[in-house]
């Protein structure tokens, strides 16, 4: 599902590059900013122990009704995009203020398309791609224990690889107000001394962490391949 910040362009790289880091004792993986679930899909699979979280209400509802068989509505207009935006925290609302929103922005407005891939496009509104997208991603975390949390408050031990993929510095904080970057690092400190395999997603990081993949990316502004400008991605990790 299109998300912003999302990474379902990049899943499958970084998804590689962190298995690559994989040993015989590690058996659970912990995402604990969930987001649209492209990581999720694509690291769930390889682990019999699989815990992800977020800290947003509606978006943990979304995807605990889909483990348990919602299918999101595919016809999802303004006036109902407009209804929920002040309702309470429910799947279909999480589904709707992500999904259906202009590039993947909690209700940054309600999105349109008019051209996909540089064609025009077959669907003038988000809803059917990001049923079909989160459809996709589905029977991949079936086993996955989803549930809503702080990512401070995530359990680890030594066999975990935990995957972090925070608001970025300096860029606009989805939904949750400010983010304390500086609490992140420090919090992600703590998870490397307990022993835990920690992967950050970020386009900077301290410099006691090292960047294991990189990828320069555009900067994409709406809901079609338009940039402005372009991005550096990287993966960190830090070694004990």
């Amino acid at each position: 599902m299109k998300y912003m910040g999302g990474k379902y362009r990049l899943a499958r790289q970084i998804s590689e590059t962190m298995l690559g880091y994989r040993l015989p004792y590690h058996e659970a993986f912990v995402e604990p900013f969930m987001g649209g679930g492209a990581i999720s899909s694509a690291m769930a699979p390889h682990f019999p122990v699989v815990l992800l979280s977020d800290a947003h209400p509606d978006l943990v509802m979304m995807w605990q009704a889909v483990q348990q068989g919602w299918v999101p509505p595919a016809d999802v207009d303004e006036s109902l995009y407009q209804q929920l935006r002040f309702a309470p925290p429910s799947a279909l609302r999480g589904f709707v203020g992500f999904g259906c929103s202009f590039s993947g922005k909690w209700f940054g407005g309600y999105g349109r398309q008019s051209i996909a891939g540089g064609k025009p496009a077959l669907e003038n509104t988000l809803a059917p791609g990001a049923v079909r997208s989160v459809m996709r991603q589905a029977p991949k975390i079936a086993h996955a224990y989803i549930y809503q949390s702080d990512y401070r408050a995530v359990e680890f031990t030594p066999t975990t690889i935990i995957y972090a993929d925070p608001p970025y510095a300096g860029t606009t904080t989805y939904s949750q107000g400010e983010f304390n970057h500086a609490e992140f690092w420090d919090t992600a400190d703590r998870w490397v001394s307990g022993g835990a395999t920690v992967f950050v997603s970020e386009q900077s990081a301290p410099s006691s962490w090292e960047s294991v993949w990189t990828k320069k990316m555009p900067n994409y502004t709406n809901g079609v391949d338009q940039s402005a400008g372009a991005r550096t991605e990287h993966l960190f990790m830090k070694h004990l």
